[in-house]
C-alpha cells in the first residue's frame, strides 16, 4: 500500500527528474489536491494510505507537468492571492505575488469608491479590492474574452460579483464611460519587452495568453494608453496605479512628464526591483 510518504519521494523524484523548480513543494501542493487535506495533513501524517485511483491522478498530473511543462496552478486549477481562491486556466495569467503589493498599495488608500481594472484577466485584483473594501465598486476590462470567463467566475464565487461590472473591450479609448467617472485605475498591463518573450520559462511562453504578456518593443505600449485614460475618466485627485516590469521601466516613466497627473508612488517588490508606479491626477 502507498503512503503519503512514499508517494511524495515518488512524485518529487519525477519532477526533479524533469527539471521542475522546488519539486518537493509541488509534489506536497498535487497531494493536498488529490486528497482533499491541507499541507499540516500532508506533513503530520506521512503513513496516511494513497489508494490506487489516488496514486493514479498523481502520476497523471506529475507527467502531465513534466511533458508539457503545463504551469502547476492550471493543473490544480486554482491560485490563492491575497488570501483569496482564484481559479485559473488557458486564457488568462496566473496571479503572482508581486501583485499583491498593488493591492496593498490601493487598500492603504482606499476603503470606498469606483475603480477600473484594465486588463482584469482572472480578475485576481478585483477580488482582492472588492472582498477588502466593502464600500468599493468596481468595473473589470479585458479584450479577452476567455480571460472574462475567468474573471465573471472568480468575482462570482467570491462573493463581489453584485458590486462589478465585467466589460469587454479592446480599444482603452473607447470606454463607455464620461469623463471623471472613477476615483482610481488600477492595473497589471503586459510590460514584456517583444523581443524577451521567446527567452520565458515554458510554462509562460507555452500556456500563459501572450496578449496578456507582450507590452511592445519597450514594454510599455500600455502604459502610454492607460495614462492618457486617466486624465480623462479620474477624478480630480484620483489615482492610477500600474504593476511595472523592473528598475528600466522606472526609469523611463519616471522621466517623463505626464500632464494632468503627478507621479506619487515607486514600491519595490521582495527581491528590490521596481514594481509598482501611481500617479495622481491634479
Amino acid at each position: 500500500m502507498e503512503t503519503i510518504r512514499s508517494v511524495r519521494t515518488r512524485v518529487t523524484a519525477l519532477l526533479e527528474e524533469h527539471g521542475i523548480h522546488n519539486p518537493l513543494k509541488e509534489s506536497e501542493l498535487m497531494i493536498e489536491k488529490v486528497l482533499s487535506c491541507n499541507r499540516t495533513f500532508v506533513l503530520s501524517s506521512p503513513e496516511y494510505p494513497v489508494s490506487e485511483k489516488q496514486l493514479k491522478e498523481l502520476i497523471e498530473m506529475s507527467l502531465l507537468r513534466c511533458s508539457s511543462r503545463t504551469p502547476l496552478q492550471y493543473i490544480l486549477g486554482n491560485e490563492i492571492f491575497y488570501g483569496y481562491h482564484i481559479e485559473v486556466g488557458r486564457g488568462c495569467l496566473v496571479p503572482r505575488p508581486e501583485t499583491e503589493l498593488l493591492v496593498e498599495n490601493v487598500l492603504s488608500k482606499y476603503n470606498r469608491g469606483t475603480f477600473l481594472d484594465w486588463g482584469t484577466g482572472s480578475g485576481a485584483i478585483s477580488v482582492a479590492l472588492l472582498g477588502e473594501a466593502p464600500g468599493l465598486s468596481g468595473v473589470a476590462v479585458d479584450r479577452s474574452p476567455a480571460a472574462l470567463v475567468w474573471a465573471w467566475k472568480n468575482l462570482k464565487h467570491n462573493s463581489v460579483l453584485d458590486r462589478c461590472l465585467v466589460i469587454h473591450n479592446c480599444d482603452p479609448s473607447r470606454l463607455p464611460f464620461r469623463e471623471n467617472s472613477f476615483d482610481l485605475i488600477v492595473s497589471n498591463p503586459p510590460y514584456i519587452q517583444s523581443s524577451y518573450i521567446p527567452e520565458l520559462m515554458p510554462e509562460v511562453l507555452w500556456h500563459e495568453p501572450l496578449i496578456a504578456l507582450d507590452g511592445g518593443e519597450d514594454g510599455l505600449d500600455y502604459y502610454y494608453i492607460l495614462l492618457e485614460l486617466a486624465k480623462r475618466l479620474l477624478n480630480k485627485k484620483g489615482r492610477i496605479v500600474l504593476e511595472i516590469g523592473g528598475d528600466r521601466q522606472k526609469e523611463v516613466l519616471e522621466r517623463q512628464s505626464f500632464a494632468e497627473l503627478e507621479l506619487e508612488d515607486i514600491i519595490v517588490d521582495y527581491s528590490g526591483i521596481s514594481r509598482i508606479m501611481s500617479w495622481v491626477h491634479v
